[in-house]
């Protein structure tokens, strides 16, 4: 997916027209458009003030290449090398065998548990796709937001225990 389509649907998704994100960002909606359309490309300082206005991550807009498997590979053999990437197989209730990707980074275990559990979501209906996909595009901000109401009933529980 382009840069260019990423900024449409992160739009879409925000319910902004091409000329509200351009008038946020200081952009005509004539560029917005040709962003979109990837008939230009914005820099790097367009693309951040675009991704704060949507409220989304810069990291949205990345695109890595993965044309074949082999790409797929060589991605997995740097996620190896740079975050400590293992794989283990584990025997499943019918006795056949699945491999598991595992990090050595607790923290990022944890985020993929929490991707895991918003596709679940999705997947049984609990989340529609727009909400799925604004979760994905906001990322690592969707982790806060879903943190926010455990955080307000702790401290909701502090102030009646208190």
């Amino acid at each position: 997916m382009t840069i260019g389509e990423k900024i449409k649907i992160a739009r879409n998704l925000r319910g902004y027209t091409q000329k509200q994100l351009g008038t946020i960002t200081n952009l005509s909606d004539v560029r917005i458009r040709q962003y979109e359309l990837n008939i230009r490309t914005p820099k790097e300082s367009q693309l951040s003030a675009i991704a704060g206005a949507l409220g989304v991550s810069v990291n949205f807009f990345c695109s890595l290449e993965t044309d074949s498997s082999d790409d797929v590979m060589h991605i997995l053999f740097e996620l190896e090398d740079q975050k400590g990437l293992t794989l283990e197989v584990e025997s499943t209730e019918n006795k056949s065998e699945k491999i598991v990707l595992r990090f050595y980074d607790r923290s990022l275990n944890e985020r993929i548990e929490r991707w895991y559990r918003k596709r679940t979501d999705f997947e049984e209906g609990k989340l529609s796709r727009e909400e799925y996909d604004l979760w994905r595009a906001r990322f690592p901000l969707s982790l806060a937001d879903d943190d926010c109401p455990k955080i307000r009933d702790a401290r909701d529980k502090l102030t009646e225990d208190g």
